[in-house]
C-alpha cells in the first residue's frame, strides 16, 4: 500500500514592525526616529487634525541636584492623526540676560497619536537661556517657549 506523503505546513513569515532606532539628527539633538509600518519612507499621513505642543514647565534645569531631580526639557504633545507622524523642529536660543536669538539646533521626532510627554534627548545639556521651539507636522506648525537655567 502506498504511504501518504506529508503535506508541508506553512511556516509563519516575519511581519514588519516599526522600531525606534536612535540616530543623530544634528550634532546637538539626536532623537529616536522610526518609520511607521506601511508608510513608504516616512511619508506624512493625511488627516492630521490636531497638533498641540507645550513645554511641560516654564523653567528647566541642566544638572541633577537637590533642587533639580529630573534635568532636561520635557514637552507635552497632543496629536490627532490616524497613524504616527514625523515632525520636524527648529530650536532658537536667546541669552538669559537679553541679546539676539540664535539657532540652537534642529530635531526630528516620530509622534504617535494621543497625548504624550516627550523628553528632548541631547548629547550635552542645553546651555542656559530662553528657547523657542517651532515644531511642524504636515501643514501644522506649533511653537513652545521655555527657559533653561542652572538650578
Amino acid at each position: 500500500a502506498p504511504t501518504p506523503t506529508p503535506t508541508p505546513t506553512p511556516t509563519p513569515s516575519a511581519t514588519s514592525s516599526s522600531t525606534a532606532t536612535p540616530g543623530p539628527v544634528s550634532d546637538q539633538f539626536p532623537v529616536a526616529t522610526a518609520t511607521p509600518a506601511g508608510s513608504p519612507g516616512g511619508a506624512q499621513p493625511a488627516g492630521i487634525s490636531r497638533l498641540a505642543v507645550r513645554a511641560a514647565a516654564a523653567h528647566f534645569c541642566t544638572r541633577r541636584s537637590a533642587a533639580c531631580r529630573r534635568p532636561g526639557v520635557f514637552l507635552d504633545v497632543d496629536l490627532a492623526a490616524p497613524e504616527p507622524v514625523t515632525a520636524r523642529g527648529t530650536l532658537r536660543r536667546s541669552p538669559l540676560h537679553g541679546g539676539r536669538s540664535r539657532p540652537a539646533g534642529s530635531l526630528r521626532l516620530t509622534l504617535s497619536p494621543g497625548r504624550h510627554r516627550i523628553r528632548l534627548a541631547t548629547r550635552r545639556p542645553l546651555a542656559p537661556g530662553r528657547y523657542a521651539l517651532a515644531l511642524t507636522a504636515g501643514a501644522l506648525t506649533r511653537r513652545a517657549h521655555f527657559t533653561v537655567g542652572y538650578r
